[in-house]
């Protein structure tokens, strides 16, 4: 069968390619149809699942059971509306969910995955009817290789620190001349964590690529989603830099929480924070070049010091040059 001649199932980036490549095979093989097909491990979604995601051009819908860390990992390129729960907890397509979330959108070139591909005849039908309702509402299905997405090259910079960093600065109180900061910077991209929960591979929140605005932080007590009600120094520094010269297109990374510590939680060797960190900027990173885009990274931009006033303030210099060091080592940038 064509489920038999999938790679079982397994982790890792390898795998998660051969399955997208022998799954999208065997879909249109089954169908008659180009159809892209990812797979995913019975064990969830995780970032190698997100990597070979961000770097299929164009892609745009899939089914998932892990709905929570999808949204966190993958590419804005993948809207949230377009993450759609399978039919039966298994990862089986559904026809009639698809329907109802494609209903409000304008048709055009789109492409599937399906998690984990399934090749019997139930699952065959929902397949057909997906494929059907599709070509028959003006919608085109394509490869990866039929995409050419324009390529950009972003002009990268890491943001890190504590409460001041992340942003203390209420939205609310940008009126009059300052209101013109209230609205999205549409030639700007920020990348953003904040690991509440002290996760550093899967933080509470990962927002993959978005338009930078005000709301990228997370204040005391705050446990919503994004955007929160305020905003950090990123807005305006980001701002500025894009207006220095309009032809550089700039892209933050921007990793912060209050009340963090220099000498403990963002210590390179053993802090969440700094685990935190790396890996959120090598997730972004990727993310980028899964787009088809290139990137330089052009610098980093720290505002942290309150909280190693109380027994860290004499190791501050110490330890602030170790953490700069780290970060040029562990991003490649000396």
């Amino acid at each position: 069968s064509l489920h038999d001649a999938l790679p079982s199932e397994g982790s890792g980036l390898q795998h998660q390619r051969e399955h997208r490549a022998m799954a999208q095979a065997g879909l249109k093989t089954a169908l008659g149809h180009d159809v892209i097909a990812l797979v995913t491990g019975y064990n969830g979604f995780d970032s190698d699942t997100a990597t070979v995601i961000n770097e299929t051009p164009a892609l745009r819908l899939f089914f998932t059971h892990s709905i929570a860390s999808a949204t966190n990992l993958v590419s804005s390129r993948v809207a949230v509306l377009d993450i759609i729960s399978e039919a039966d907890g298994t990862g089986k397509p559904n026809a009639a969910a698809l329907k109802v979330a494609m209903e409000s959108r304008t048709p055009g070139p789109v492409s599937l995955q399906f998690h984990p591909p399934y090749f019997d005849a139930a699952a065959l039908v929902e397949y057909q009817g997906i494929v059907n309702y599709l070509l028959t509402n003006g919608y085109t299905i394509k490869l990866p290789s039929e995409y050419a997405p324009p390529t950009t090259n972003y002009e990268v910079y890491l943001v890190g620190g504590q409460s001041n960093m992340d942003g203390r600065g209420r939205a609310s109180e940008l009126t009059n001349s300052l209101a013109g900061w209230l609205s999205p910077q549409s030639d700007v991209r920020i990348y953003y964590a904040n690991p509440i929960n002290l996760n550093p591979t899967n933080p509470t929140y990962q927002t993959g690529w978005q338009t930078l605005a005000p709301g990228f932080s997370v204040p005391p007590g705050f446990s919503g989603a994004l955007p929160s009600a305020d905003f950090g120094p990123a807005l305006s520094f980001a701002r500025t830099m894009a207006d220095a010269d309009t032809n550089r297109h700039i892209a933050l990374i921007k990793v912060t929480q209050g009340g963090t510590r220099l000498s403990s939680n963002w210590n390179p060797a053993s802090g969440y924070m700094y685990a935190t960190f790396t890996n959120s900027v090598k997730l972004a990173l990727q993310s980028l070049l899964g787009e088809g885009n290139t990137f330089t990274l052009r610098g980093m931009i720290w505002h942290q010091g309150e909280s190693d006033v109380s027994g860290g303030g004499p190791l501050y210099a110490t330890n602030l040059t170790a953490l700069i060091n780290a970060v040029r080592h562990d991003v490649g940038v000396p």
